[in-house]
């Protein structure tokens, strides 16, 4: 048995201005083909299934040409006997319930056409069988939402949450057991390296998704993950359980991963994972960042650019003058690439004395280190009065300010997932 594990397509991304639709759908294409479908699979044996592992979509609201794309990747698939199972991730629902629930709409309907999709929380895990495999589809979730699904008054953290449902469940362990997941998993408390688009949270959260820890899994023969964009296993190369990453750079970050950047192909035979390689899709366009060190030739730099890249310059120790970064610009998108803008050297605040710096910024908001920040980047020009009232609402969301009584307790999980909402649009907007 043979399947292919995908994670994080992110269908409707910008990059900076730039929408990368077309790059996702030359990918989609592409894998297609590595699925055995149309005229590029031509000779291509056919998985007997793919398993999508969250964040199909970038926002809860994706553009009608995301909504489109991910239509004809799932609908191929079937057409061509391969089952889809697919889970949602946070950027697909983020803390709403109701979003969850339009994720799964007519999902009764698309499990005859063995497309099976999970998005909500319940007691009792989706699990299917192909070919002797059973999938077990296990949405974006946390100690809240099981806590409901399994009628539980609460659970100390999203570990003994998973752990506890995992355990609830009527395994059959004498067949291969594969759970899609789409979790910030951890060993012995380290995470995996970070691709770059997810940011990280406050503490030891990552893209507002707290830790889990992979022991929850030990039942499982092998568990394709979502949501960190690097591609890598979980405790160890030779660990059966894997992140998938994404199928394009979403990050500067993300370069160096750049071989992970398309699937995994899992091939079972038994109970027995015989191999999880991870399989490189060459991308429409990659993500180029040359870094710039003093004296070295801005446009020298760049001529090992391939065209039609995305681009930004990396300076490193001074900034090249405003004359000499519009020729390069200039360069560039006479070769057909787009234009990411340039990374500044870290400013240094012109105090004299170090203790006097670090005693300012500790006396300043949040809005007044940012803006001084800003004006310092952009030659003493302000941001817009839309980011300062922006700020300024940050400022006043002040967390000790928040007291026991002031939460309404008859329902002890809007405030959760009130939170969750805020937090899960903010990472969305700035790329987590």
């Amino acid at each position: 048995m043979r399947f292919f594990h995908i994670a994080d397509l992110h269908l409707g991304k910008y990059l900076k201005d730039s929408s990368l639709i077309e790059d996702q759908t030359d990918w989609v294409e592409k894998f297609l083909g590595e699925c055995g479908i149309g005229e590029a699979g031509a000779g291509k044996e056919k998985p007997d299934a793919v398993a999508i592992a969250g964040d199909v979509f970038d926002s809860q609201d994706p553009p009608s040409e995301a909504r489109m794309l991910l239509d004809r990747l799932i609908t191929q698939l079937s057409k061509n006997g391969i089952a889809v199972l697919m889970i949602a991730g946070n950027h697909d629902i983020g803390g709403s319930i109701e979003s969850a629930r339009n994720f799964e709409t007519h999902h009764e309907l698309l499990a005859l056409n063995n497309i099976h999709i999970a998005a909500v929380t319940n007691k009792v895990i989706k699990n299917i069988i192909v070919n002797g495999v059973c999938f077990w589809l296990l949405p974006y979730t946390d100690r809240i939402r099981i806590a409901d699904a399994m009628g539980v008054e609460s659970f100390a953290d999203d570990t003994e949450a998973v752990k506890a449902l995992l355990d609830a469940q009527e395994i059959d362990h004498s067949i291969c057991n594969v759970i899609l997941s789409h979790q910030n998993v951890v060993h012995n408390g380290k995470t995996v390296e970070p691709g770059g688009s997810e940011s990280r949270s406050t503490g030891d959260r990552i893209g507002g998704v707290s830790p889990l820890e992979d022991s929850v899994f030990s039942g499982f023969d092998y568990v394709a993950l979502g949501h960190i964009h690097s591609g890598m296993p979980v405790g160890g190369e030779d660990s059966v359980i894997k992140y998938a990453g994404t199928p394009l750079c979403y990050h500067l970050d993300e370069t160096k991963y750049k071989k992970n950047k398309g699937y995994i192909e899992v091939v079972v035979e038994g109970k027995r994972i015989i191999s999880k390689d991870h399989k490189h899709i060459e991308p429409l366009r990659d993500i180029e960042y040359p870094t710039i060190k003093a004296n070295e030739s801005v446009i020298d730099k760049i001529q090992d650019v391939p065209d039609g890249a995305y681009v930004g310059l990396k300076f490193v120790d001074e900034v090249a003058s405003e004359e000499l970064i519009k020729n390069a610009r200039k360069n560039l998108e006479d070769r057909g690439c787009i234009w990411l803008g340039i990374t500044r050297p870290q400013s240094k605040r012109t105090n004299n004395s170090k203790t006097e710096d670090v005693k300012q910024i500790e006396g300043e908001s949040i809005s007044d280190t940012f803006i001084y920040f800003y004006t310092q980047q952009n030659k003493g020009k302000g941001p817009k009065d839309e980011v300062k009232e922006i700020l300024k609402f940050i400022d006043d969301l002040n967390p000790e300010s928040i007291t026991a009584d002031s939460l309404d307790k008859s329902k002890p999980n809007y405030t959760r997932e009130y939170a969750d909402k805020i937090i899960n649009e903010l990472m969305r907007i700035i790329g987590g």
